[in-house]
């Protein structure tokens, strides 16, 4: 069995946001790259990432807020990191994709991207974002 560890959304916050807490999460992480064969990373890491990094602009001085194509490249970027072994990740993939390119919320895109995988073509749902896919036939 491989030796694992998990790593959570505000650790990877704490790295992207260059917080307080920044060199000890790098440190942390250079140490598990080196002492575990795979970081797990949930892909419900990545929607709580990516939402955080929506809204980020409220808390920092510049109001400046962050493209979707530059929130799915800090996602890249998590996803590309040495031994970092997301779940479902082509899913995870493809719903940063729907996400920069349709404009739904990544939540939606995620059970887009799931559903279409598993052959599922139909969605019982009241939100219009599902209608801005392609082929997927939307209730009621």
């Amino acid at each position: 069995m491989k030796a694992r560890v998990a790593i959570d959304t505000n650790f990877i916050l704490s790295i992207i946001l260059k917080r307080e807490q920044t060199e000890k999460a790098l440190k942390a992480l250079s140490e598990a790259q080196a002492r575990y064969e795979e970081i797990y990373l949930p892909k419900q890491v990545i929607g709580e990432v990516v939402y955080v990094l929506e809204g980020i602009h409220r808390y920092t001085p510049q109001r400046k807020r962050l493209s979707r194509a530059q929130i799915r490249d800090y996602v890249f970027s998590i996803l590309n990191t040495p031994k970092i072994a997301c779940e479902d990740e082509k899913e995870v993939l493809e719903a940063l994709d729907l996400y920069v390119n349709r404009k739904i919320s990544f939540g939606d895109a995620l059970i887009v991207a799931n559903i279409s995988r598993r052959g599922i073509g139909e969605i019982l749902s009241f939100d219009d974002d599902f209608r801005r896919i392609e082929g997927l036939k939307v209730h009621p």
